[in-house]
Order: C-alpha cells, then structure tokens, then sequence
C-alpha cells in the first residue's frame, strides 16, 4: 500500500484535539495507516523544505501538500491516486478549491494566472498552480535539481509550477471540486492578474517590506 505524507500548512486542526487526517480518510479505499501527518507554518518555505525532504528519506510514495483550513470532499484522496495511477505517476496533480459560494479559490492556473476549470471526470493541464492543494509522487521530484525547485516562483509567475514546466513535469487539475473553506481568502494583489502592473510591483515591495521588518523586529526580541 502506497505511503501517502500529508503535509499542512497553517494552524494544524490536531492543534485543536482533532485528528487532522480524519476528513482526509472520508472515503477513502486504502488503508487509514499508509496515511501520516506533518504541520509546517504557512508561508515559511524552510519548513516546507525541511518536511518534504523527510518524507522523502522516510519512504512516502506521494506528499500532499494542503492548507489546514481545507474541507476535502468524501473520495478527494482517491480521486487524487486513481488519477495518478491514469498519468503514469509522472505528474504534479493540482485539486481545485471552492469557496462559500462555489467561486473557486485556488487551484490550477493558465500562463496569465487565471483559474483552470476543472474537468468532472478527467484531468486538464494548467502551467502554474496554488499550493494548497497539490499531490506529488515521490518519483517526480528526482526529475528536479532540487526539491526546492517545487517551491520556488518569482514575482512574474502567478503560482507555482515554473521549475516544474522546465523540468517537463506535466502539472494536471484533477477531475471535480476536491476540496472547500468556509471563507474566501483574499490573494495579495501581487499575485492577482486582474490587477495592473504597476500596483502588483508596488505590492510586492511593500510585502518585501513588511516581511523584513518582522525579521528585524523578531531578532531584537
């Protein structure tokens, strides 16, 4: 049975007295023991590093990245590796997240960061893609220098998946809506390709700014 490493990003819901993998074993058909779960701070990619790598050394098959405030629908998890088996193991496989109202959240992305609709029963290529609900195979990653390189983008890319499209690892949306939250989360207008250049630069550097400012401000404590 394929070892599947879940790993969280934000608040852990166990942080809480739950059981963070319960709505991922919903439906699922595999054993509830190939399933294990790691909690990193959101928006902090040393710890992502750091947790991807020892997944890898301990023998996971698949890493799933996802944000801890998801709702995976019953079956996401099955939906994820019966459409990896499809591709041949060969592919960065992206779920798509609704919000309140059905709008989709995040999820696959074209060349100019728009949204990818998912297909409802096959998967559909996208160029970059959100982190927040992602499905790699263990085997992709040696097709990078690094496995940094899944986390790397630049201030022109409008998701994830550049290093990706230089490998030649094909980046898929997986089939249907794999996931929801409760609240619509508000994307920086940096990474918002309806917004002109001219404010996503100056939203970036303000967002350099502020992030440098709470280093500082955290080494004088």
């Amino acid at each position: 049975m394929a070892k599947v490493t879940v790993i969280f990003s934000g608040t852990v819901p166990a942080a809480a007295g739950k059981d963070p993998l319960r709505p991922w074993r919903e439906g699922f058909s595999g054993d509830a023991d190939s399933l294990e779960a790691v909690g990193v701070p959101a928006d902090h990619p040393e710890s992502l590093r750091a947790a991807c790598l020892q997944a890898l050394e301990t023998g996971s098959d698949f890493l799933l990245f996802a944000d801890a405030l998801l709702q995976p629908a019953p079956g996401a998890l099955d939906i994820f590796l019966e459409n990896d088996v499809f591709l041949r193991h060969q592919a960065i496989l992206v779920g798509t997240v609704a919000g309140p109202g059905g709008q989709l959240l995040f999820g696959g992305r074209s060349r100019r960061g728009r949204l990818v609709q998912p297909d409802p029963t096959i998967p559909v290529p996208c160029h970059f893609f959100d982190m927040s609900c992602v499905l790699v195979p263990a085997g992709v990653f040696s097709r990078f220098r690094s496995p940094d390189d899944l986390f790397r983008r630049t201030f022109w890319d409008f998701g994830y998946g550049q290093k990706a499209a230089t490998a030649d690892v094909p980046r898929m949306v997986a089939p249907g809506i794999l996931a929801r939250m409760d609240h619509n989360l508000l994307v920086p207008l940096w990474q918002n390709p309806e917004i002109p250049l001219w404010r996503r630069v100056l939203s970036y550097v303000d967002s350099l700014l502020r992030g440098a400012l709470k280093r500082i401000r955290a080494a004088l404590r």
